[in-house]
């Protein structure tokens, strides 16, 4: 049944005519059906009843929703208008003869914040530059010192965090390797007139040394907290749906970039610019277009043909063939391109043999990102990892990761894969009947004049008019598709397992699915088959030939695309523009902002500082297990909350402080594979845990499919969490029973 909200936008026997077709309502629109007269019979209760107040306020819910979301927002851009771009960068030229006097500004400020631009030069004896904290005390006329700091300038390549109280130290702090930069923070201490700072170097030579100052207010003291806060909020806009994901993305981002002004740290939109990761958005947007294209030749609506045919009809089988396929291809390429290519082969699978795609899709994006888990190029956070300098040296290389990553990867997938039948046995655990070519037809009409609708705006009185026209001939048409599926050939596409399936209208169907779902331009199918074949290959031996052939997989992709559009003579850029999930960029865009907001914040090396500080306070002789087990949870629970880049550049260097400090005895290999299991499978647990993920939800909204939040996490918190137990017991048998690596 339709369910319409109100039948009086649909009168009996009233023609309409718009352009080159007419229609005619000529049946009585129901009302409700099924849960809605549930709603309807309560409605009227609650109507009738002390609470209706309920009714008016449920009326006024979104204007109170919009009123909330908009003040928030308000307050986030006073904050930030209220803010300055400080000018901040100095460059200086030092040597044993000429030290450097850098007055601070007089105004209320409890921290300094000093990134130091180290480089190397050649000399014959250690160079290192000295800077020192000096305070004017009030009524007095001498410079005290407060705090020093010395940096090597001819060995560092490492970015170190120094934060020390407001006393006379020297060293110490925490060391972060991000490149040759040194950032220092100090908390000024009270009472004091004026600061400044003194750099001095023991280099006879004048040395460039560029620093960048940033001084920040009182509440630069709860920035942990503060972002924390952000990320929570933009967690309640998209779990409650009160915003579209994409909108609640956009205004995190803002909402980070107004706590940084809050701070004193607001950042200059050339800077905030730079965190976007466009290699991501490059990667993507050409491989929407190469998908766009390849799905105008009728390949994906064939192999979706096909792959009933080999599952004979069972829907266990298919989705078994379906995972086992994503899981291979996620740890060949990676997890991204794997969902790039195969949803809209699910989608069309699906509506070949009338079986909603939703638990399908949710199987194949959870079951991709575990099979990216398997090798070193399948997942983001894994191919950081292996190309970490210390990470080489240590001789973890890609051989030993899929030797090592791989085996636990297939364990993992085995057990969720029986997870996946018991959770969705009401779906899985049925046998398939070919849809009819006339249902299909039916529902890929309707689809195109589903896209054709979102385009139109209802604030424009012609556009309005059609727009009221196109819904009332969907309706029209999904009336003649129910009646269609409830027809002699078209009733029961699913039937329990045990019931006869077949027969000789199957067989018609499908001889009439083979008529029409088959490669239609084969010309174009060959360019894009060539052209996919060579792009896939070389995102495969991207890592391997690297050295010789100097294209990232982004540019990869981009060319990939351009090259595809010059073959297939594109002559409407439109349609095919259509093709790309400007949603799913957009979305991504704001992301990195709000991620690398939160990281200037703090809050990724606050989690990092504190894993690490616990670990070192574990006995010895239980250290080793327990370091395996808090990487493993602590890395799984934040990648799902955050996107798992982040955190991973965050942890890399606390685990290799920690794997090569010998006083604590922990060894890098067990660390380094829980740091690999914990954010390649937290992943699962959200749709903004993992790109591939939001890749997949974002295709499957485009084809009219959306997945919640709510959704998606009922099943993929399970498989996060199931996956991370097997993850966390391989890693203990491995390490601490067998001692692998130790």
């Amino acid at each position: 049944m339709i369910i319409v909200d109100d039948a009086a936008n649909f009168p009996k026997g009233q023609q309409y005519h718009s352009g080159k077709f007419e229609f005619q309502i000529d049946k009585e629109s129901p009302l409700v059906s099924g849960d809605g007269q549930k709603r309807g019979r309560f409605s009227t209760w609650l109507r009738n009843s002390p609470f209706r107040f309920l009714l008016r306020l449920k009326r006024h819910m979104k204007t109170v929703k919009v009123g909330c979301v908009f003040a928030v927002l308000l307050l986030a851009i006073i904050a930030f208008a209220s803010a300055t771009e400080p000018e901040v960068d100095h460059i200086f030229a030092l040597d044993a003869q000429s030290p450097s006097i850098v007055p601070l500004k007089d105004h209320p400020n409890a921290f300094v914040e000093l990134d130091v631009g180290l480089g190397s030069i050649s000399t014959p004896y250690a160079v290192y530059v000295n800077i020192t904290l000096q305070q004017l005390p009030k009524g007095d006329t001498s410079w005290y010192d407060v705090i020093s700091q010395s940096l090597d300038v001819d060995a560092s390549e490492s970015d170190h965090v120094y934060e020390d109280g407001p006393s006379i130290k020297s060293g110490g702090g925490e060391s972060e390797a991000i490149g040759s930069t040194e950032k220092i923070i100090w908390e000024l201490p009270a009472g004091a007139q004026h600061f400044r700072l003194n750099i001095t170097t023991n280099s006879s030579a004048p040395i460039p040394l560029p620093v960048s100052i940033f001084l920040h207010n009182s509440v630069y003291r709860y920035k942990e907290l503060l972002a924390a806060f952000v990320l929570g909020g933009m967690y309640i806009l998209i779990v409650f749906e009160l915003v579209d994901r994409t909108v609640a993305a956009i205004v995190g981002s803002f909402f980070a970039i107004a706590t940084l002004s809050l701070v004193n740290a607001r950042p200059p939109l050339t800077v905030i610019v730079t965190w976007i990761e466009y290699n991501t958005l490059a990667l993507l947007f050409g491989m929407m277009i190469i998908v766009g294209i390849f799905s105008t030749t009728g390949f994906f609506e064939w192999i979706a043909l096909k792959a009933y045919e080999v599952s004979n009809g069972s829907v266990w089988r298919l989705v078994v063939i379906l995972c086992s396929f994503t899981a291979i291809a996620s740890g060949l390429l990676d997890n991204v391109t794997s969902m790039l290519l195969l949803t809209p082969v699910v989608l069309r699978l699906c509506k070949v043999v009338g079986l909603s795609p939703i638990p399908v899709l949710i199987s194949v994006v959870t079951m991709s990102n575990i099979g990216g888990c398997s090798t070193a190029v399948g997942d983001p956070p894994m191919t950081i990892i292996v190309n970490t300098p210390e990470i080489i040296a240590a001789k973890i290389d890609f051989a030993e990761v899929f030797f090592f990553m791989a085996p636990g990867t297939a364990i993992i997938c085995v057990v969720i894969m029986f997870f996946y039948r018991w959770y969705f046995r009401d779906t899985f655990g049925k046998v398939s009947r070919p849809s009819p070519a006339s249902v299909l037809q039916l529902e890929k009409e309707i689809d195109i004049w589903k896209s054709t609708e979102k385009r139109l705006n209802h604030n424009i009185p012609e556009e309005r008019n059609v727009k009221e026209m196109l819904d009332k001939f969907m309706f029209q048409l999904n009336q003649k598709l129910e009646d269609e599926k409830l027809g002699p050939t078209g009733s029961g596409a699913l039937q329990p397992n045990g019931h006869p399936v077949g027969g000789v209208e199957d067989n018609a169907n499908m001889e009439q699915l083979k008529k029409e779902y088959r490669i239609h331009d084969m010309k174009l199918f060959i360019y894009c088959s060539i052209v996919l074949g060579v792009v896939v290959t070389l995102f495969f031996l991207e890592a391997f030939i690297s050295d010789w052939v100097h294209l990232p997989l982004s540019w990869i992709a981009v060319l990939g695309a351009t090259s595809l559009m010059v073959l297939a003579d594109i002559e409407n850029i439109e349609y095919l523009l259509h093709k790309v999930e400007w949603g799913t960029l957009m979305f991504f865009a704001a992301l990195f902002v709000l991620l690398e907001g939160l990281e200037q914040l703090g809050l990724v090396d606050w989690v990092g500082n504190h894993i690490a500080n616990y670990i070192q306070q574990v006995p010895e002789s239980s250290r080793l297990a327990a370091s395996i087990i808090i990487i493993v949870w602590v890395s799984a629970i934040v990648s799902a909350i955050i996107d798992s880049i982040p955190y991973t550049t965050a942890m890399i260097p606390i685990i290799i402080k920690l794997g090569t400090d010998k006083s604590l005895g922990l060894p890098l290999r067990p660390l380094v594979y829980s740091l690999a299991f914990g954010t390649g499978l937290g992943g699962n647990g959200t749709i903004i845990g993992s790109t591939a993920n939001l890749v997949c939800v974002g295709l499957a909204e485009q084809y009219g499919y959306p997945i919640s939040f709510m959704t998606f996490a009922k099943v993929g918190t399970p498989i996060m969490l199931i996956s991370t137990a097997i993850a966390t017991v391989y890693l203990l048998v491995i390490h601490v029973v067998f001692g692998f690596g130790v």
